[in-house]
């Protein structure tokens, strides 16, 4: 998962993922920042599984909103767009969005209404993404459904969380 503000450099071949950084900025969050992102790794957006466009965290109205606004121009900048779905959300626009990204609140992320979701985005054939997910108990609900992932689990005390999450991959028998 790529952020506007890592000023990473992806290379051809990477398999990446473009985040929107909304989560961490805030109210701070800038546009102009996240397209700038975009913009400087469009050589690479073939390698790009999703785009994740602007939302409002637990707020699936806001999210809806914005959705308008940028997923046209994530398309246009060759992007596959990915709708993070919120608290509320009960109808994504499945014709619109290349992946569902289970965002929201915890307790919603957890509940029956994003599995829901997530079973429908599988009968549409649509990739789902699960992001913050920093716990066993989340990383076994994408593992085990085959879903992609991110987090910042690892980024925090690596040497003893590799460990952690190795163990993880082991037990779902997943590592090989």
């Amino acid at each position: 998962m790529a952020g506007p503000r890592q000023g990473n450099t992806i290379q051809p071949g990477w398999t990446w993922a473009a985040d929107n950084d909304r989560y961490n900025t805030g109210d701070n969050w800038r546009a102009s920042t996240w397209l700038a992102a975009l913009e400087r790794n469009r050589p690479v957006a073939d390698d790009c599984l999703f785009a994740a466009v602007p939302d409002q965290v637990g707020d699936h109205h806001e999210t809806d909103r914005l959705w308008r606004i940028w997923a046209p121009v994530v398309v246009d900048l060759g992007y596959p767009p990915a709708y993070v779905a919120q608290d509320g959300c009960t109808d994504p626009p499945w014709d619109d969005l290349a992946v569902l990204f289970v965002g929201g609140t915890t307790a919603w992320k957890v509940g029956p209404d994003a599995w829901q979701l997530t079973i429908a985005a599988r009968q549409r054939g649509v990739p789902v993404h699960w992001g913050r997910v920093n716990s066993r108990r989340r990383f076994a609900m994408a593992a085990l459904t085959g879903d992609t992932c991110d987090g910042t689990y690892l980024a925090y005390a690596p040497d003893r969380n590799l460990l952690r999450l190795t163990g993880w991959l082991n037990t779902l028998d997943l590592a090989t």
